[in-house]
């Protein structure tokens, strides 16, 4: 996909919160009711501090740090083309004096606008390295304000109700297709999809500052034993206890995911070789030490580092091979064992 698609896509979800916040602006200026205004203008704010998240985003792609996210950028830039049109009309339409009722209702049609699942895949990505859930946990607090005050001023009306159902379940769906594309349904972590997207653009960040960078392959072993003599349930259990406890143990800058069967993937955007060995026996160790579900297990860790100095998504490939050539040697030697080196370029 060509990065301009990409910039073109938050340029475009940073014009639709401009042009909500001007919305916001307007019916705050229109209303008489002192509580009101202030709710109203509360929002306007609210949708300006989104902004600053797309002005973040557009600022990644220019510097090719975002992956591909979208399997057709040209109908999503149609798409979102158009609903910043209606965006407009609904502009022209909040400068006049309006009714509570009819300000609620003009909020509702901008709100459902706002909803476009390619805009929370978005928010849903930036916040993946942000720890309080950056743009996404924003627009959940935003989202569920704006119900509240739904009910609040329109107890007497049964249709504002059932508009705030409506943005809420609109909402939830959009933000679970946004989630659902990037983790992992039994563990709760990223899924190989989400990590490799994930890597790639803590790559580029890591090759802007000049990090040497690092990944982790755990596997759990004799997993299959697990299965076959305490059942797959009991297994199940097993790999969502390991994801917390790779969670426990990674660094505020690390991300955690399932690479696929009993294999979990850590990235560590900025660790020197020396980090990368300590952090892998720590994490291995947590897990031979852990009694916590009642089933004892060990795991192996292939570990491999490199600094990223040329193509990302290259250096991310020889890394992830590394990692699993590391994996493997550490499988043969035994279980609960750490191979850790460099990328052999």
């Amino acid at each position: 996909m060509s990065d301009s698609y990409l910039t073109r896509i938050v340029e475009l979800a940073l014009e639709l919160d401009q042009l909500a916040a001007g919305i916001y602006h307007n019916l705050a200026a229109n209303t008489a009711v002192s509580e009101l205004k202030e709710f109203w203008a509360n929002m306007a704010e609210e949708s300006r501090q989104q902004t600053a998240s797309w002005h973040s985003l557009r600022e990644m792609t220019s510097n090719d740090s975002l992956p591909q996210l979208f399997a057709d950028p040209p109908s999503v830039i149609y798409e979102l083309s158009g609903q910043s049109e209606k965006i407009g009309l609904l502009t022209e339409q909040s400068s006049g004096t309006r009714s509570h009722v009819e300000q609620f209702v003009l909020a509702f049609r901008l709100e459902f606008l706002l909803l476009h699942p390619a805009i929370e895949r978005l928010r849903h990505f930036f916040g993946l390295f942000q720890e309080d859930g950056g743009p996404a946990g924003r627009q959940e607090a935003h989202i569920r304000r704006f119900i509240v005050a739904m009910r609040q001023y329109g107890v007497s009306s049964m249709e504002l109700e059932a508009l705030g159902e409506t943005v809420e379940s609109t909402w939830l769906h959009a933000k679970e297709q946004a989630e659902d594309a990037t983790r992992d349904q039994l563990t709760g972590v990223m899924n190989r999809q989400g990590m490799i997207a994930a890597m790639n653009t803590l790559g580029y960040l890591a090759k802007r500052n000049r990090f040497h960078s690092g990944v982790l392959l755990v596997d759990i072993d004799d997993f299959k034993t697990v299965n076959k003599n305490l059942g797959h349930q009991e297994g199940d259990r097993l790999l969502r206890r390991l994801a917390a406890l790779l969670l426990d143990c990674r660094r505020e800058s690390d991300v955690v995911g399932r690479f696929g069967g009993q294999e979990f993937l850590v990235f560590l955007p900025d660790v020197s070789h020396e980090g990368l060995q300590l952090v892998a026996d720590k994490m291995r160790l947590a897990i031979a030490t852990s009694t916590a579900g009642g089933t004892h297990v060990t795991a192996c860790v292939g570990a491999a580092g490199c600094s990223m100095t040329g193509n990302v998504e290259r250096h991310v490939e020889l890394m992830l091979r590394q990692a699993e050539k590391n994996l493997g040697e550490a499988k043969r030697v035994g279980t609960n064992r750490t191979v850790c080196s460099e990328v052999e370029a």
